[in-house]
């Protein structure tokens, strides 16, 4: 029996911290009301609104009001990543799409997936026009990433972004150092529940860079629609955006596994 825990707890441990491990879904957007409860929506003066309708996540930035919007955003209350290892490895996929609203998308700025701390974050996503470094209307980006300078559109598009840690920061030992590695596929519904599908198709972009989170710490994850650049109060803002299908490779808790195990064990031995 102790053997058969120790194994079971071993097993965990590999599998927690492996790259290849299955995906599990976080929220397909199904149910709204399981919505409510995987996300926090921030929503008032000055933020843009979000909601869990038609099977997705909205975040809305395309009133005209007297408030100027900053933002709309969501994050995740039930899903905490860290890097516990200096070698671990953190997977997520997720499908978004840029809505065209009856006004100017051209200065959409960041859109899309962040993680990290208030003081160091990792965003991935599309970004629009307006950023002087960027030049470009809707391209995909990543934290340091340079621009290819193609517009992508308003096309609903898949995204899938691995972070493996590849050893702490020498200089700053608070921190991992990380190989980002950000993948985006054009969307394909017959992948809505099995996103590794997409590996066996041609992604339409592919970007590796280094990067650096922080260490034993535990990290938020959020989704944005961000303001457009140089907006002014009264102005159109820029749109709306959807979230679906959101997955990651944390693993549910081995409790009911090492339950599992060890009541076979015991049936085994009293059989």
């Amino acid at each position: 029996m102790k053997k058969l825990l120790i194994v079971a707890i071993m097993f965990c441990f590999v599998f927690e911290n492996n790259v290849f491990a299955t995906l599990h879904l976080y929220d397909n957007f199904a149910n709204p009301t399981e919505s409510e409860t995987n996300w926090t929506q921030y929503e008032g003066p000055g933020t843009g609104h979000v909601a869990f309708e038609n099977g997705q996540a909205l975040l809305d930035m395309s009133e005209i009001g007297s408030n100027w919007l900053s933002q709309a955003k969501m994050s995740a209350n039930n899903l905490i990543p860290r890097f516990n290892s200096a070698n671990e490895a953190l997977r997520f996929t997720w499908d978004m799409q840029l809505l065209d609203p009856l006004n100017d998308t051209s200065n959409d700025q960041y859109n899309g997936f962040f993680i990290g701390t208030a003081a160091r974050n990792i965003i991935a996503g599309q970004l629009g026009d307006g950023v002087s470094a960027y030049g470009n209307k809707r391209l995909f980006f990543m934290t340091g990433m340079p621009s290819d300078g193609v517009d992508r559109g308003l096309n609903k598009y898949h995204y899938d972004l691995t972070m493996q840690g590849i050893g702490l920061n020498a200089t700053d030992p608070t921190l991992v150092n990380l190989t980002l590695t950000f993948k985006i596929y054009s969307y394909n519904s017959a992948y809505d529940a099995n996103p590794e599908g997409y590996s066996d198709e041609t992604p339409v972009f592919s970007h590796t860079r280094p990067s650096a989170l922080h260490y034993n710490t535990d990290l938020g994850i959020k989704f944005y629609k961000f303001h457009p650049v140089n907006s002014t109060r009264d102005s159109a803002q820029c749109g709306a955006m959807t979230v679906d299908n959101f997955y990651s490779s944390i693993p549910e808790p081995c409790t009911m596994l090492f339950l599992a195990i060890g009541a076979a064990a015991l049936i085994k031995k009293k059989g």
